[in-house]
């Protein structure tokens, strides 16, 4: 059995995105969680789109 392991990281989205996933479906998130290599560096990345 695969191990997962937890996310690391948790973006709440200031509006509702439309996501389409597999077999023709859609829906709409508001939350996206995922882990990384570099958690840091990604969050800094992250902060530096959001100054613009």
């Amino acid at each position: 059995m695969l191990k997962i392991d937890s996310p690391q990281v948790e973006l709440t989205l200031k509006e509702p995105v439309l996501m389409k996933a597999s077999y023709g479906r859609s829906k709409y998130v508001t939350t996206i969680i995922f882990r990384t290599d570099e958690p840091g560096r990604m969050m800094e990345e992250i902060k530096s789109k959001m100054d613009r």
